[in-house]
Order: C-alpha cells, then structure tokens, then sequence
C-alpha cells in the first residue's frame, strides 16, 4: 500500500506520460514509419509500468490495443486504425468524447485538459478569472468498434447496452496483439 502523496505522483506522471504518447502517435499518423511506430510502443509500455495512482490506474485494455495496432503495422506495413479517441492539443477545441456512469465521467479528463490548457497559455492560472466556451453535443450509443470505454468489464452485462460480441471480439484479438511480446 502506498501513500496519497506516492499515488497522486503517479496519477501525474501516467498524465505527462499520455500527453507523449498522444505526440508521437500523431507524429506517427502524420508520416508513418516503421521508426515512429517504435516510440509509441515504448510510451505505451512505460504507461503500463506505472502502478495505481490516487484517482485511477492504466487502462491496460486500450494501452494493449493501441500496442497491437502498432504491431500490425510494423507486420503489414499499413495502418489498421487507431481507434483511441483523445483530446486535440493542438487547437484551442475539445474534441472528446465521453461516457458517464450513475453520475460519473467515465471517461476523459475534461478538468485535466482544461487545466493543461490554460497552463499552456498563461502559466501558473490559480487566482485568475477565464472564460471558456464549450459546446456540448449528445452522441448515438456506441458500439464496442468505437467505444473508449474498452476495459476487462466488457462482455459482462456490466452496465454496457450497446454490446455488439463480434467488435468486441476483434478488439480482444488486437489486445492479445499487444499483449503478445
């Protein structure tokens, strides 16, 4: 067991961690290669080394898949699809989708990227006033194709009502991908 101060570091660290997988993995798709496909992998598999945290763990699901799918690439040479959604840090916009639960985001660090945000733009922004305009827009169910929700609940009738077994089954595979060393 560790303390509040050790958990919260990781939870910080697993954040600065996403932000550079979320620059190579656009450096990737920008201009394939097989060299820009290796740093995501690693990025990927040092998020997987970092232990749970204050708030929450690695998602190990979508961490192994989003390695699959770099593998397959290093195999085939093409991309396949990288399916994780995230956050546009490149624009002032958020472009996130996510899922709540009984109250719960479940999904998505809204605060954490509004925080990141204006960090970037103004430096230290406790004891400031901003204003920020966001635009909220309601989705169709997703399936499991598109879900960035993947997690070891899914398949179980664990809250889940657009469950679609076959999608579901060909993201396990590219997980056991990822997995498979």
């Amino acid at each position: 067991m560790s303390d509040a101060l050790t958990d919260i570091r990781r939870d910080d660290q697993r954040g600065r961690v996403l932000k550079k997988i979320d620059n190579a993995e656009n450096e990737f798709l920008e201009n394939p290669s097989k060299d820009k496909a290796e740093n995501p992998i690693r990025l990927w598999d040092e998020y997987l080394s970092i232990k749970r945290g204050y708030w929450g763990s690695p998602n190990k699901s979508i961490a192994y898949e989003q390695i699959g799918l770099l593998k397959r690439y290093l195999k085939a040479g093409e991309i396949v699809g990288m399916k994780r959604q995230r956050i546009k840090t490149d624009s002032d916009e958020l472009d996130k989708v996510i899922s709540i639960g009984e109250g719960f985001i479940a999904e998505g660090n809204v605060e954490g990227w509004v925080m990141g945000e204006l960090w970037n733009a103004f430096g230290n922004p406790n004891h400031k006033n901003f204003k920020i305009n966001l635009k909220i827009e309601g989705m169709e169910e997703v399936s499991c194709r598109n879900c960035p929700y993947l997690n070891s609940y899914c398949g179980s009738n664990y809250g889940c009502r657009s469950k679609n077994l076959d999608e579901l089954a060909e993201r396990r595979k590219i997980i056991k991908e990822g997995m498979d060393g």
